[in-house]
Parts: C-alpha cells; sequence; structure tokens
C-alpha cells in the first residue's frame, strides 16, 4: 500500500516536472531553496480561474513542484527506512537502496 502512494507521488511529481519544463520555471526561479529571495514567490496563485495556476503560472507550477520534489525524497527516504527492518531477498534490497540513490542523486 506504501509503496504504491510512493509510486503514485513518484509520478505527480514527474508530471508536475513536466509543466515545469515546458513553462520554462526553472528559467524564472533557479535559485533554492527561495525563489527570488522568498519562500512563497511574487504572483504565486495569482491566475483567475485558480486551476490556470496549477498549468499556466510559472511561480505557481515552479512552488508546486519544488514541494513535491521535497515530499518525494522524504518519502522515499521514508520508505527505505520502513523496510530495513523487513527481511527481504537480496534483489529487493538492492532495488530500494538503488531507489533511494537515484532519490538522492
Amino acid at each position: 500500500q506504501r509503496v504504491r502512494g510512493l509510486a503514485l507521488l513518484v509520478g505527480v511529481t514527474a508530471i508536475s516536472g513536466a509543466f515545469v519544463a515546458g513553462r520554462q520555471a526553472g528559467f524564472a526561479f533557479n535559485t533554492f531553496p527561495l525563489m527570488e529571495g522568498r519562500l512563497v514567490p511574487e504572483g504565486y496563485m495569482e491566475l483567475r480561474p485558480l486551476y490556470r495556476n496549477f498549468f499556466e503560472s510559472v511561480p505557481s507550477v515552479q512552488l508546486h513542484h519544488r514541494a513535491l520534489a521535497l515530499t518525494t525524497l522524504a518519502s522515499v527516504s521514508g520508505v527505505w527506512v520502513w523496510v530495513q527492518a523487513m527481511p527481504l531477498p537480496p534483489q529487493l534490497r538492492l532495488a530500494t537502496d538503488l531507489l533511494l540513490l537515484a532519490a538522492w542523486g
């Protein structure tokens, strides 16, 4: 169950990254963790109707992707810690180690 949720989170994060690339939001806000010196950038959620911000607003798309990426990193790390106490076959242990490495890499 947890692994399915993690897979969904990874997928949503990847899709969010596609919106960042499509809007070229990475060029507008290329510092981390702050975006132009702020945690929440100017222009966040300003488009109307509000749903447009999730697809068209550069500040919103970038902030959402950053939040999803950090949540994904924390979730991958949490699942890795959780499975360490389990008796896993070597191949599955290697898969979890590689997932952690990819998330932090």
